[in-house]
Formats: structure tokens, sequence, C-alpha cells
């Protein structure tokens, strides 16, 4: 499984060396980080994707997603100390060989929420949620973030409506109630 994550990670970087302007490629690749919960170099990836292919509302959301996420990593790694915490659980005992083994992505993953909050926008994330709910209104998942990322930011008004926009389009996801 590992094994073929790495392949198709070295694939998409391929992909996207070879031709800068394959948003496919841009696309899968930040879906191959996002699986690891490296949202920074994901929320890259989806952004080249998007400004390929703006006309495009699942680059736009997923790179929304992505931001969002570096902000709630962000919050909830808050200090140093919780980061190294987040940091020493990539490094797991090998029960079956009894030896410590690392885990890089999770190490790159720990290391990638470590933001200083202060330093970062909610505006990425709501300007890209946006894109994709207007250009694809039924996208229930565009809507969903878009409450989250107001909820965040105490903005009660605007988070009740995105997510009655949410489940409006797809009532059967028990999410956004």
């Amino acid at each position: 499984h590992a094994g073929r994550a790495t392949d198709g990670l070295a694939g998409c970087r391929a992909a996207v060396t070879a031709w800068r302007g394959n948003h496919l490629a841009w696309y899968a690749l930040g879906n191959a980080f996002a699986s690891r919960a490296d949202w920074r170099v994901a929320r890259d990836a989806y952004q080249e994707a998007a400004r390929l292919r703006p006309d495009v509302a699942m680059y736009q959301l997923y790179e929304g997603i992505a931001s969002y996420q570096i902000l709630r990593s962000a919050h909830a790694a808050g200090s140093s100390p919780q980061v190294l915490a987040a940091a020493l659980r990539a490094i797991e005992l090998d029960r079956a060989a009894t030896r410590l083994v690392l885990r890089p992505y999770r190490l790159a993953a720990a290391l990638s929420a470590a933001v200083d909050p202060a330093t970062v926008s909610f505006t990425r994330a709501r300007d890209a949620l946006t894109a994709a709910a207007s250009l694809a209104p039924d996208l229930w998942l565009a809507h969903y973030y878009l409450g989250l990322t107001e909820r965040a930011q105490d903005h009660a008004r605007l988070a009740a409506a995105a997510f009655t926009r949410s489940i409006q389009a797809d009532p059967s996801q028990a999410a956004p109630y």
C-alpha cells in the first residue's frame, strides 16, 4: 500500500515536471499529499491546478479544503510543545520488529501544522470555497467547508447560511446538520 502511494507520488511529480500545464497531474499530486495530511504541499498543488483551470470546481474546492485544514491544524497545534508532540508521534515502535520506525509522512504532516496562527488568514480558504460553490452550486461539500470557515471566524449568520445551502444541495449528508 505504502509502496503504491510512493509510486503514485513519484508519477505525479514526474508528470508536472514534464508538463507544468498538466492540471490533472497537479490535482492528483494534491490528493497524494492530502492523503498524508501534508496540507501545505497539497494546497499548493491544488492552487496550481486551479490556476491552470479556474473553471473546475473540484480544484477550487480542494484548494479551499486544504487551506482550511492548514488553519485548523495551526489552531489545534497552537504551541511549539504540541507540534513537537505531534512530530514525536511520527516515530513509532514497530511491535513486530521491536525497533523504532520513522513515519516520514506523519513527521511532514506534524511540521506542516507548525504555523503561527497570528500570520494566517481565512481569506484564501473562503475565496477558493466561494469560487467552487459559484461554479457548482450543488456541490454540498463546498458550502459545508465554507460554513466551517465562517464558523471558525465567529461569523454565525454566514456559517448558518452556508450550512443551510449545503443541506439544500444534499440533504443526505450528515455533516452540515
